[in-house]
């Protein structure tokens, strides 16, 4: 350092004789920048007070081992360094930034309920804000515990059970459409678009009062805003890489593509006050003097909310303006769509290829009399419901949950750790700034759990209800001891929402179609190791996936 320092000391005091003298100087302080550098990326591992955890050597001076995560399929990696370093450990992301992966189910605990201590990284809530502006995914702290006690009302099982109607619409809706372009003696076909269609239609409806005709002409502007949006914000590479981290890449380097998405946002904002308006006008005329907050059911979501704004119980401070609403309405858009209709995609690839599950499950539902249910009865059909829980658990479609420390704090391990000292590590130190991730997947699927078949799709286990108190029961989660939706005061507002959806689709496809694998398609991987995971056909380059799909012999 002595050396370093001389050397700058030097080249200040050289006489500056043009350019050369400032070149002099210039070298001699990208120097120093990048010896610093090296010093701030090499000492924040050293620091950390959980330095003493195993964990995998970086494999890059800059990325750590990002790339390694994000190129191995859903938690393949995690799954790799489970069995090395054990169910806690530190790894290395992008800018060497020393983090923690967790599988302890008493980690994800404290983490998921101590949300003042853990909140979302600052990266995902500045990427939220960009693309869909003030909402529930983009807010922090009491902001946040503001926006979702509005929002309960609107996800409550009273508003599921209204809504019902209109996923049992749509869905015939869709499955008229798929019988028209499979024909009467079926064919191969990838339903990815067609279930997106479905997927949006049902939240238009349900969520604004709205119909985006997806499953029709597909021409309404306000989804074709929403759409261009998300193209403009989807990146990949370095770009991508440098957002995860927080930086603002297109406010930094504004180019076309920012331009278009500016653009976009400002249209579909446009459009969807013009909704906002129109509904407002509609609650006002058809609301009592006085109503309270919980007495409160609607047709749509977006209704909810401003009836709830109305309401005699709320004060003020805790009511959503229209610039929120509009957030929120984005972020179900964001939120419900390609997360139900790849959950339906995976479905689709059990069916296919175990043939003795598609049968037991529509053995099931050719019993139901009726072509509608009511939702008490959707959810006593008990095979229809231990599918769909099994679904949740092995292809958990978002396979990582990422928290930030607000403040430093101390965690209790249940599996204590051997260290790299070689001492035991049971209570786990973290520094103010810390990243912590939950493998949602590998919670899912881990044997410790789950059994030795904790990797085979088994609907049974969930049927034996002697297996009840089992390991699982440890499991955190708001929903039947898996970790998909999450937990606390940051779980999935929608979960009810999503698995009615689910349910609904898989009630009416199965009664109606035979679902085969196509040849060569029944061997996949799953691509999507931080966010979505998708299924990709064994050694092809790009998601997609199809299915022979044709009509029952009545």
């Amino acid at each position: 350092m002595d050396t370093v320092f001389g050397m700058a000391r030097w080249a200040i005091a050289q006489p500056r004789q043009g350019w050369m003298g400032v070149s002099a100087l210039a070298i001699v302080l990208v120097f120093l920048a990048i010896v610093s550098a090296g010093l701030f990326l090499f000492l924040r591992g050293a620091l950390v007070p959980f330095r003493d955890l195993p964990g995998p050597a970086p494999d890059h001076w800059f990325y750590g081992s990002f790339k390694t995560l994000m190129a191995s399929p859903s938690g393949a990696m995690v799954d790799k360094w489970t069995k090395q370093y054990g169910t806690t450990f530190r790894w290395t992301s992008i800018f060497r930034r020393p983090e923690i992966i967790s599988l302890d189910p008493a980690v994800a605990s404290y983490v998921w309920s101590h949300p003042d201590t853990f909140d979302r990284a600052q990266s995902s809530l500045t990427q939220f804000k960009e693309l869909i502006g003030p909402s529930v995914l983009s807010s922090a702290g009491d902001e946040h515990k503001r926006m979702r006690r509005a929002l309960l009302p609107a996800f409550s099982v009273a508003q599921m059970r209204n809504n019902l109607p209109i996923f049992w619409k749509k869905a015939y809706q869709f499955k008229d459409k798929l019988a028209q372009q499979i024909g009467e003696h079926g064919k191969d076909i990838n339903p990815v678009k067609l279930l997106d269609q479905l997927t949006i239609d049902i939240i238009g409806r349900a969520g604004f009062n709205h119909e985006f005709n997806s499953l029709g002409d597909g021409q309404d502007e306000l989804l074709k805003a929403f759409q261009r949006r998300q193209v403009a914000n989807t990146v990949s590479g370095m770009v991508r890489m440098l957002q995860f981290t927080g930086v603002p890449v297109g406010r930094l380097f504004p180019n076309k593509t920012q331009r278009e998405s500016q653009e976009a946002k400002r249209l579909s904002y446009k459009l969807s006050k013009e909704i906002y308006d129109r509904s407002v006008q509609a609650v006002a005329g058809d609301t009592d003097a006085k109503i309270s907050k919980g007495d409160i059911v609607e047709s749509d979501l977006i209704s909810v909310l401003i009836k709830s704004n109305m309401a005699s119980d709320v004060r003020s401070e805790q009511k959503m303006s229209a610039e929120e609403i509009i957030g929120n309405m984005f972020a179900f858009i964001l939120a419900g769509n390609v997360t139900t209709s790849r959950t339906l995609v995976w479905a689709l690839h059990v069916l296919s290829t175990r043939q003795d599950v598609q049968d037991n499950l529509r053995t099931e539902l050719s019993r139901v009399p009726l072509d509608e249910l009511e939702l008490d009865e959707l959810n006593e059909l008990p095979y229809l419901e231990a599918f769909v829980r099994e679904l949740l658990r092995l292809y958990t479609l978002v396979p990582m949950n990422v928290r930030q420390a607000t403040k430093a704090t101390t965690i209790s391990l249940s599996r204590p750790i051997k260290g790299r000292s070689g001492k035991t590590i049971d209570t786990l130190r973290i520094n103010k700034g810390t990243t912590v991730l939950l493998p949602l997947l590998n919670i899912n699927t881990s044997t410790e759990f789950f059994g030795q078949d904790a990797d085979t799709f088994r609907p049974e286990r969930f049927l034996d209800r002697s297996k009840e108190g089992q390991s699982w029961s440890s499991v955190p989660g708001i929903y039947g001891n898996i970790t998909t939706f999450t937990n606390g005061s940051h779980a999935c507002l929608g979960y009810r929402f999503a698995m009615i959806e689910i349910k609904v689709v898989i009630f009416v496809l199965l009664r109606g179609f035979t679902i085969n694998a196509v040849p060569g398609q029944s061997d996949v991987v799953r691509q999507g190791a931080i966010g979505i995971s998708v299924p990709v056909v064994k050694g092809a380059k790009v998601p997609g996936l199809s299915f022979n799909i044709r009509p029952n012999v009545k």
